[in-house]
């Protein structure tokens, strides 16, 4: 019994002199890690009340269950003005997850490639498929709204250019970067995009829906000449993502442009002030579509205010980006603190989405960050 409770004073001492030393925003690091180990990969749960005995109709406005409610899961850098002075940080980083279970309110990785439906059916005894997968995400999509409403409109109505971060639940890992790391890095994006830009979204080589591609084409050429701008600005190669780049049009929303190019919106990271971001997001609630293509509309939409991160130099978003295991990412190991390093740029990256077929590397890369 003596020697148990030495062995537990022991690692006790270990793990505190660890968080001593570790660098500001290393504890997200692992934070993150361990919500991508803790990925059930689960096709979402019907959400509402309704009767299962007898066809009911449009179940879409019927009552949500208890437990499909979503909140927002505050993520601290650890930063002096949080751990000193007990005040909010200065960039409030968060994600929505399903309120009870903590868990991603969105359709698993292989959603996206048709590998699964994302979400519980119910066939009633008459033979009516009612709700329908589709239904069960849609609705599940307008919950995470919901949940992510009230904390941007809690900033918004204190202080309305709050910067903040919206990124995916337990599909995202943290780079390491302290909250003066996270404001340069999009800053200089903003200043490489256009005095007017408020938002940064982060970018991706395929586009989702794949649909969307069609859309990019009408602006091709002012886009093309923005993400070469940017990139110029990073010095940074054009054709940087032809390296990584593994798509297949075989493949459902996997088609890339030729040559690849890393170059679409993706809904998994958001920046900008928090009344900005509630603007573009504020159509969930009725939209019929994807989040992804809400997000890619508004962009498309709004080029003077929204940009993306070409050089992926605050975010990188990995689907189709593992080329026979060679990806823009590694993790690195510098003084004891583990993190993210961009490869074409040589410098951390702060977030890295796994989104669509990348979710297995960022596991793995999961499971070295927490070792």
């Amino acid at each position: 019994m003596a020697l148990a409770a030495l062995r537990a004073l022991f690692a006790g001492a270990l793990s505190a002199a660890a968080a001593a030393t570790r660098a500001e925003g290393g504890d997200l690091v692992v934070e993150l890690a361990e919500r991508v180990l803790a990925n059930r990969q689960e096709i979402l749960p019907i959400p509402w009340e309704f009767s299962v005995e007898r066809d009911v109709g449009y179940v879409g406005e019927h009552p949500i269950l208890e437990n499909s409610t979503t909140e927002v899961k505050l993520s601290s850098l650890g930063t002096v003005r949080e751990a000193q002075d007990g005040l909010p940080p200065n960039i409030a980083v968060g994600a929505v997850a399903i309120k009870d279970v903590d868990q991603p309110p969105a359709p698993p990785s292989s959603f996206r490639t048709g590998g699964t439906v994302g979400g519980m059916e119910y066939m009633h005894l008459n033979g009516v498929v009612n709700p329908t997968a589709d239904l069960t995400v849609w609705q599940w999509q307008r919950n995470k709204w919901f949940g992510l409403r009230k904390w941007l409109e809690f900033w918004i109505s204190r202080y309305p250019e709050k910067l903040v971060v919206v990124h995916s639940h337990g599909d995202v890992l943290y780079g390491g970067c302290d909250e003066a790391t996270l404001q340069y890095k999009y800053d200089s994006l903003v200043a490489a995009s256009g005095s007017t830009t408020k938002i940064v979204l982060a970018a991706e080589v395929s586009p989702y829906p794949s649909d969307m591609g069609w859309a990019y084409q009408r602006w091709n050429e002012s886009l093309v000449n923005r993400t070469r701008s940017i990139l110029d600005s990073y010095g940074v190669s054009h054709s940087w993502a032809e390296t990584y780049a593994n798509c297949s049009a075989s493949i459902l929303n996997s088609q890339c442009s030729q040559p690849p190019r890393y170059q679409y919106a993706n809904a998994g990271f958001i920046m900008g002030p928090a009344n900005d971001v509630f603007d573009m997001l504020s159509g969930l609630s009725t939209y019929p579509g994807l989040e992804n293509r809400l997000v890619n509309e508004y962009f498309l939409a709004n080029p003077d205010l929204v940009t993306l991160d070409y050089p992926g130099t605050l975010v990188l978003s990995l689907h189709n980006m593992v080329n026979n295991g060679n990806s823009p990412v590694e993790v690195v190991t510098t003084g004891g603190n583990k993190s993210l390093r961009n490869k074409e740029t040589g410098q951390s990256v702060c977030f890295v989405h796994g989104n669509g077929n990348s979710f297995d590397v960022i596991k793995g890369w999961a499971e070295q960050l927490t070792a």
